[in-house]
């Protein structure tokens, strides 16, 4: 069979579509960042051992405590090159991008390697060399995952200093975001790496330097740090064993508005506690108090990411109360968000009149569960979060006319009118079935399941199965334009529209590639 593949023309309906903040006055604030990451080591997993996850986190352990985003070092061993790299961390990275998962991945000293420390190689003049080598195996690893990984963090905690720190002064450091960002030249986001917070060795004292000495030019998309030791809200939001803590406990308001007059993003890339007393307090804290950044990731899944700071123990599989904490706060900021109910009318694209009976349309928004429309071709979709969603409508009854038509919808407030185009049919009234796989563009494979595609044709619908195959039956004969859209996960696919040619009683096969 031969398909043509078209670009279906995506509706933008501009409907208001904002999320207010509070003022601490009437209860928690909207949020509208993105709290949903998390820091995991990959590098844990080996496939061929059952079980083998101390610090790595499986698409199904995130997506059922509701994390959207992972953050991890991208390491290569001694002896490993990229190509063996590529290797281990391609199957993990295409899993959870599978699975609506999205990646930020931290290039620094652990993925080219530095003979000896930061200081001594700027001290020893070698570092516009190493930098060089940063900027070639960054251009590698960036070409590679193209379109996979979503923002590439440069360097971890360049400002920390002692053991535990790689540290990189600020004018090296400087020219070696300058160098990355260069090289990435938009094709994923730029972290400028983030900055450690509160370290009892050296206090703050560095961290305007680094800011101050941001390159010109290209330079990063958004400014990380880690506000360890710091709490959300105010000096009287502290419990008392943090008030009184030798360590002294900065305020996590303080700290985001000092980094906010920078004029970039702030992304919160770390934070949490190794106390197992403070660790529930300071996760309700968080989002009790919502802090003013665009994302943030909690530090760790796991103890044997670093003792105590995980959600799990060191096996990665035993939870700690923390992990059942975060699972109840990720919900109680998704029951927090403002809801509304989106009014609309479906409309024959060709003479803009309600669909009216025998027709009637399907709309499926937000859900594999569709809304039908009443006489008048109005329908409702009830308790949704304001925000763009795509759409796949329907229309079926009669002469089976209609076909299928997919839009964005910006909900807020006010009405949509959605439009379904006719589809031509002839005369046969004996359908034929049409099926295939929907693929994701970037890794080549199955969509998962847990993303939530439809896939519609001649007035059919079907969801992708598990395994990423559809199987549309009883299909009107004919040329039938094919459309699939994703309704939920954290990815949305730009919608495409085939062609089918579909005879009575027989089976057409029609995979389909989605782009994000």
């Amino acid at each position: 069979m031969t398909a043509t593949r078209l670009l279906c023309c995506a509706l933008i309906f501009l409907v208001h579509a904002g999320c207010g903040g509070g003022d601490g006055a009437g209860g928690p604030p909207t949020v509208s960042a993105d709290l949903t990451g998390i820091n995991l080591n990959p590098r844990f997993r080996d496939p061929s051992v059952t079980g083998s996850n101390a610090g790595y986190a499986s698409p199904a352990d995130l997506v059922a405590i509701g994390i959207a985003r992972v953050r991890f070092e991208y390491i290569l061993d001694d002896a490993e090159d990229l190509n063996e790299a590529f290797s281990r961390y391609d199957p993990i990275i295409d899993e959870y991008l599978l699975h609506g998962i999205e990646v930020l991945v931290i290039l620094d000293h652990a993925t080219v390697k530095l003979d000896g420390s930061a200081d001594d190689v700027v001290a020893a003049g070698g570092w516009n060399a190493y930098v060089a080598r940063f900027q070639t195996v960054t251009e590698l690893i960036v070409g590679h995952y193209a379109g996979r990984v979503d923002a590439y963090e440069i360097w971890n905690e360049e400002n920390g200093q002692g053991k535990d720190f790689m540290h990189v002064p600020p004018a090296a450091y400087s020219q070696l975001l300058l160098a990355a960002a260069t090289t990435i030249n938009g094709r994923a986001t730029v972290v400028a790496g983030g900055l450690f917070w509160k370290d009892v060795d050296f206090g703050d004292s560095a961290q305007p330097s680094y800011l101050g000495q941001l390159p010109d030019g290209i330079v990063a998309d958004a400014i990380a740090t880690h506000p360890y030791f710091s709490w959300p809200g105010g000096v009287d939001d502290m419990p008392d064993e943090v008030r009184n803590d030798a360590i002294g406990w900065d305020t996590m308001d303080d700290h985001l508005a000092s980094l906010a007059g920078y004029g970039l993003p702030v992304w919160i890339t770390e934070w949490g506690t190794p106390s197992q007393t403070l660790l529930p307090q300071l996760i309700r804290a968080f989002y009790t108090h919502a802090p003013a950044v665009e994302r943030s990731y909690f530090f760790a899944w796991s103890d044997a990411m670093k003792d105590g700071h995980g959600l799990t123990y060191a096996d990665g599989h035993t939870p700690k109360p923390a992990l059942g904490e975060l699972q109840q706060e990720l919900a109680n900021e998704q029951a927090a968000q403002p809801r509304i109910d989106l009014h609309g009318t479906v409309v024959d694209a060709d003479s803009g009149a309600p669909i009216a009976p025998p027709y009637r349309a399907t709309v499926y928004l937000d859900g594999l569960a569709g809304v039908r429309t009443a006489d008048d071709g109005s329908f409702t979709v009830a308790n949704l979060r304001p925000g763009s969603y795509p759409a796949l409508i329907a229309g079926s009854g009669g002469d089976g006319a209609y076909g299928v038509s997919t839009v964005v919808v910006a909900a807020g407030s006010g009405e949509v009118t959605l439009p379904l185009p006719r589809d031509p049919l002839d005369a046969a009234t004996t359908g034929g079935t049409v099926r295939g796989s929907v693929y994701d563009a970037r890794t080549g494979k199955p969509i998962a399941a847990v993303v939530g595609v439809l896939v519609g044709c001649g007035g059919v619908v079907a969801k992708v199965a598990s395994d990423g195959t559809y199987h549309l039956d009883n299909v009107r004969p004919g040329a039938r334009h094919i459309v699939a859209t994703n309704l939920f996960g954290q990815r949305v696919y730009h919608d495409w529209a085939w062609t089918a040619y579909v005879s009575a009683g027989t089976t057409s096969t029609q995979d389909i590639t989605l782009v994000r």
